[in-house]
């Protein structure tokens, strides 16, 4: 029983071994699993309905029954002023039935064992009675072990695709973000040239995005497969702040970009345009109108190092030792806490690292290191 890892496998080991041990020509095992779970010893083929089941398991008086007849069942008759006893139909069809021992635990009934004629010809004893309790007992015990083992993997299961959609909808929210801040100052800019070709590359953008997020879906992989090359860093700066220059000027902040040309990485422009957009985006939303977003990409030794910082609030102390790149941790009122956590996940793909320095009331700087691919 301790082998088995489904419920399938243990009452078909369950009933084959006992059969076997306790030389009954047949058997059959049910419990009330998914709508029913059964399997038998003995027979071609057999089917019993769950009414069929809650008939045998009605007739549970103690740990097992059994009959001293060696022709017909003497226990399965129907019991007086009682709504649940089983039919005619189930004493015709169930007749060879000699013995049954009920599984279940704290007497909440699970299900049933219940075998038949013995190939020696003989009665079931007492002590066939107490073994086929006993193997009841061990039963009950090893599928409660089996169902809270399955509970717990379809709760990990289920944790990991709550995890998964949270980064989707992370990415999905910057998107509509964008695309909502674009729609409500189309209604005044629609007809300025600057603010056309700006409202095209974001759409261009937008729709890049929900593309990779649909391949990141269909692929069941995290919400981003890395596909490195030879990248220039100063790009990848350049391509960010072109891209959410808008969000930052309709929310009257200034972003500033001083950027080594020549520094290059090996890596996947895409995921790293991705991360400084989501810092630069959190810089952005951290800051008052009249602030300023620095950015800046240069060489530190055998390193590139890119830096984003911002005047806005910064951290406390606790949730920057505590919290800041732990999912689903937040000091924003609607936010998911993971964009921190993603970013520094892709960074670290990437064999970088990205680290915080943050002072309450004094703003934030968020540094990236990345290898030099000087190859």
């Amino acid at each position: 029983m301790a082998s088995s890892t489904e419920v399938e496998e243990l009452i078909s080991n369950v009933i084959s071994s006992l059969c076997d041990t306790m030389f009954a020509k047949r058997g059959l095992i049910w419990v009330d699993v998914e709508g029913g779970k059964s399997d038998s010893y003995g027979f071609d083929h057999i089917e019993i309905s769950r009414d069929d089941a809650t008939a045998i398991i009605g007739l549970n008086e103690g740990k097992v029954l059994r009959t001293t007849k060696q022709r017909g069942v003497s226990f399965i008759k129907r019991k007086k002023g009682s709504a649940d006893a089983p039919s005619a139909e189930v004493l015709e069809r169930f007749d060879w039935i000699r013995i049954v021992a009920f599984i279940g635990r704290s007497g909440q009934p699970l299900g049933f064992i219940a075998l038949g004629d013995k190939h020696i010809n003989s009665n079931y004893t007492s002590e066939d009675s107490d073994f086929l309790a006993t193997i009841a007992d061990e039963t009950s015990l090893a599928l409660e072990n089996l169902l809270f083992e399955e509970r717990i993997i379809e709760s990990r299961q289920m944790e990991s695709f709550n995890r998964f959609a949270s980064f989707v909808i992370h990415d999905l929210k910057n998107t509509v973000g964008m695309l909502s801040l674009l729609i409500e100052n189309a209604w005044e800019h629609i007809g300025e040239p600057e603010f056309q070709k700006d409202a095209v590359e974001t759409i261009q953008r937008s729709v890049e995005k929900m593309k990779s997020l649909i391949d990141s879906l269909r692929s069941h992989t995290s919400p981003m497969v890395l596909k490195k090359e030879k990248a220039d860093l100063a790009k990848i700066a350049r391509d960010t702040v072109s891209s959410i220059k808008e969000v930052a000027r309709l929310s009257g902040i200034e972003i500033t970009l001083k950027a080594e040309n020549g520094l290059e990485v090996k890596a996947d422009p895409a995921a790293l345009r991705r991360v400084l957009e989501n810092i630069v985006i959190n810089a952005i939303e951290a800051s008052n109108e009249g602030q300023t977003v620095n950015i800046s990409v240069e060489r530190a030794g055998d390193l590139n190092r890119v830096t984003v910082t911002d005047e806005g609030p910064g951290f406390d102390g606790e949730y920057l030792s505590s919290y800041l790149f732990k999912p689903f941790h937040s000091t924003k009122k609607n936010g998911l806490g993971i964009g921190l956590f993603l970013c520094k996940s892709i960074v670290e793909n990437h064999g970088g690292t990205l680290a915080v320095e943050s002072e309450k009331g004094k703003g934030s700087t968020i540094t990236i290191t990345l290898p030099a691919d000087t190859q």
